[in-house]
């Protein structure tokens, strides 16, 4: 009886100690250094530039419509087509009052869009800046322009 006792407790046991599989989950991408863009071919002792952005530098290709490309631009680029997509999505939903931010950021989306009105208006809304930048005489004329004209600024 003694013997069962222990050979249970000893199944029990083993039996706990038994790990279970863990599910896989999907590996979180964790912002950082991107060991791809290293070229681990070069030394770091003789070349540490090269060696950090080579990989980028070999496999990287500037797009067409900017002049330089590095890991800001890649930001802005995403800023940018996610402040896109929000004016899209807010603009669409159409449910802002007129003196509600929302309404006024379209607003100002719209207006920087619409390039007929703008050509149209030529210099027309820039004009009383350009006329008190030609009133400038002197280093006070300069010093008072500059503080009562934010569009000169």
């Amino acid at each position: 009886m003694k013997r069962m006792y222990l050979l249970a407790a000893g199944l029990v046991a083993l039996s706990s100690c038994k790990e279970e599989p863990k599910p896989t989950a999907e590996v979180e991408k964790i912002p950082g250094i991107v060991l791809a863009n290293m070229d681990t071919t070069i030394s770091p002792k003789s070349d540490f530039y090269n060696y950090v952005n080579g990989n980028w530098m070999k496999y990287t290709e500037i797009p067409d419509d900017r002049t330089s490309w590095g890991g800001f631009s890649v930001l802005r680029k995403s800023t940018d087509d996610d402040v896109l997509k929000i004016l899209a999505t807010a603009k669409e939903s159409g449910n802002y009052a007129a003196d509600t931010d929302q309404a006024k950021a379209l607003a100002i989306f719209d207006t920087k869009l619409d390039t007929t009105a703008r050509n149209k208006a030529g210099i027309t809304p820039i004009q009383p800046a350009l006329d008190d930048i030609a009133s400038i005489k002197n280093l006070n004329d300069l010093q008072t322009v500059l503080a009562k004209n934010p569009a000169v600024t």
